[in-house]
């Protein structure tokens, strides 16, 4: 008999305050998987909406990037986003916790919509202690943007190999 069970750090928080020219933060939820399956595991994400992969405010939102995992671009203003550091396209890190800076180099893909999840670690082996993987969220917004909590939901899921 295989198992898994799936674990996060919970509500990953991006306190921004923007100027005209905008602003960046990044901070990360920790997805930790733990399987007693030899096959090991993979590993999904997508947005718990079919319709939109944005940030909602009430009436207001911030777009997802609309680059992808394969070619990750940078953060346009008024735009969010994910990244993994070393893997599909992202590029080496070590991505760190910014808050408001005037920008940032590394990229970013935006979130998939529900039903056409993005598989963002596939492994061959147990983690019978848990398997860490890092998953970095970033937002970039001007001045253009009323201040408020702007809000999504990402689900992982993980699967048997």
């Amino acid at each position: 008999t295989c198992s898994i069970s799936l674990t996060t750090s919970g509500t990953v928080t991006l306190p921004l305050t923007t100027s005209p020219s905008g602003a960046v933060t990044i901070d990360k939820d920790v997805v930790s998987v733990i399987t007693n399956s030899g096959g090991g595991y993979t590993l999904r994400l997508e947005s718990v909406s079919g319709t939109s992969n944005n940030l909602v405010n009430g009436g207001e939102d911030i777009p997802a990037i609309s680059a992808t995992p394969g070619s990750p671009g940078t953060l346009g203003l008024n735009e969010w986003g994910y990244r993994i550091d070393g893997t599909l396209g992202f590029g080496p890190g070590p991505t760190s916790t910014i808050t408001n800076q005037p920008s940032s180099s590394l990229t970013f893909a935006g979130v998939p919509l529900l039903g056409s999840p993005q598989n963002i670690k596939v492994t061959a082996s147990s983690s019978p202690s848990g398997d860490i993987t890092d998953v970095w969220y970033g937002v970039r917004a001007d001045i253009s943007k009323p201040a408020g909590n702007y809000s999504s939901t990402v689900t992982y899921t993980a699967v048997l190999n």
